[in-house]
């Protein structure tokens, strides 16, 4: 019988702990509270037409405003209008020292500004003299599991129609482009964390827009004009909950009687 309570008394440790435990942190470069976001600007964000968002969206410190007609933030997620949210504030610091960490890696393999490879490149850490341009049609390929960091010291453009494709295991999540002025992406699939130093432009005027990532912009807007749907996410990590003190409480109940409970029968 004593083993039986001493079971009972394991199970509700084990209780205690799943329920109070922090969440998982992603395996990658992108920490809390920055990996819950989908798009982070730094004067605001605005868009025309339909815009999907799965990530917190905010702006610091620049309020974001008031959330577009047409933008939808999938739940859990939240629109954070405020510039005065502490979230986002801290989101935005997370996301410079990321940027800063992405540039010391630098300035890896050199690319052709134009990105427009004949082969697909493997994971590792690149760099372009200034800009990188992707041009209407052209696919830009990443190949096999493991991390992409782009350095772009300057602005990167994606034209319409363009895509940026993953084969052989490789991971929107895990792929990182730090640039250090503009980015516009107006291609068909753009994978990745974006971490622009001016602003970041999603353009649909021609054709859907899909960032599978997030996109940063540390001291500028984040804008999506144009009247096709855009779409962010695939890469964001709801906040887990604080336990409520009741709940906390109830649980430190439990686990004192179960505890008392054993004694006694021995």
């Amino acid at each position: 019988m004593q083993r039986r309570y001493v079971s009972l008394l394991g199970a509700c440790v084990g209780l205690a702990g799943l329920l109070c435990a922090p969440s998982t942190a992603l395996a990658q470069a992108v920490t809390p509270p920055l990996e819950q976001f989908g798009v982070l600007a730094g004067a605001g964000v605005t868009a025309v037409g339909a815009a999907t968002v799965t990530g917190d969206v905010g702006s610091c410190p620049t309020g974001a405003g008031a959330q577009p007609p047409g933008m939808i933030v999938a739940a859990p997620f939240v629109y954070r209008a405020s510039g005065a949210d502490a979230v986002s504030c801290a989101a935005q610091a997370t996301a410079s020292a990321l940027n800063a960490a992405l540039v010391a890696l630098g300035p890896g393999a050199a690319l052709n500004p134009q990105l427009n490879l004949n082969a697909p490149v493997p994971p590792g850490v690149y760099s372009v003299p200034a800009s990188a341009d992707i041009a209407t049609t052209t696919t830009f390929t990443l190949n096999g599991a493991g991390t992409y960091v782009f350095i772009i010291p300057v602005s990167i453009t994606q034209n319409t129609l363009s895509n940026v494709s993953l084969i052989g295991g490789a991971d929107p999540c895990d792929v990182f482009w730090s640039v250090g002025a503009a980015a516009t992406l107006s291609g068909n699939s753009f994978p990745g964390t974006v971490i622009a130093g001016t602003g970041v432009t999603l353009n649909g005027a021609v054709n859907t827009v899909t960032v599978n990532g997030r996109v940063v912009s540390l001291t500028a807007s984040v804008t999506m004009p144009g009247g096709f749907a855009k779409t962010i996410g695939g890469c964001s990590a709801a906040a887990a909950p604080a336990l409520p003190d009741v709940a906390m409480w109830g649980l430190m109940g439990i686990l004192l009687a179960g505890g008392v409970f054993v004694l006694t029968r021995h």
